[in-house]
This record gives C-alpha cells, structure tokens and sequence, in this order.
C-alpha cells in the first residue's frame, strides 16, 4: 500500500493506515448486522442480506490476514472486495428504503473504498 500510515506502529513493525483501519472495522460492523438481520428496510433481513455478510467477513479477512503477512495483494483485495459490499448495500437500501442517511452514508463509503483500491492500483505500477 502506499505510505499513507501514520508514525504509530504496532508491535513495533506494524504501521497503522487509517483509512484502511477504519474500512476493515466498517465491513466487520456491517458484516454483523447483516448476519444478524439487523439491518434497515426488509431485503438486506434476507438471504441477500446473508451473502453481503459473508462478503464482508471476506474482506475483513482479507485485511487482517494481509496486514500481520504483509500482503499488499491481500490488503488490495480487501479493498475491492469492501468497496463492493458497500455498493451492494448502498443499491438495495436505494431500491428498498430509498435515498435516506444510511443509504447515503453506504455510498459515501462506496465512493471512499473504490477510490482507495483505485489509487493502490495505481501506486502499485
């Protein structure tokens, strides 16, 4: 990943990159709800709800293993992958709740999780 990480480390050897920090909590608390059938609206209560989950619980994976192996593919793939769940989120609540503050908040993090996985993509060349 870039060199986005603040001065603290980890264990000593480990940088913390925020945003990725704060995307990796993001689909471990989304991948909750939606496991739990605690989500808005009615359709994300369903199995839809479920797959988006078990993605979520992927892309957190993907972050934690990637971040103590060092993986740079691995944390790439855990941004795709988050940016993709979000985008699942942010279209059904659309389609199912409409434009409220929890659907617009998905897209935020849609645009926030596409944009960092495109500028990873682009680092990496």
């Amino acid at each position: 990943m870039t060199d986005d990480a603040l001065p603290w480390s980890l264990f000593g050897e480990r940088k913390i990159r925020p945003f990725a920090l704060a995307l990796c909590l993001s689909v471990a608390v989304l991948g909750y709800s939606l496991l739990q059938e605690q989500t808005i609206g009615q359709v994300l209560d369903g199995l839809p709800g479920k797959f988006v989950g078990v993605l979520c619980v992927l892309s957190f994976v993907s972050f934690v293993v990637g971040f103590w192996g060092r993986s740079e593919r691995l944390l790439t793939t855990g941004l795709l992958v988050a940016s993709g769940t979000w985008a699942s989120v942010t279209t059904v609540l659309f389609l199912d709740v409409g434009a409220t503050t929890s659907t617009l908040l998905a897209g935020c993090w849609t645009v926030a999780a596409g944009g960092s996985w495109l500028l990873e993509k682009s680092a990496s060349r």
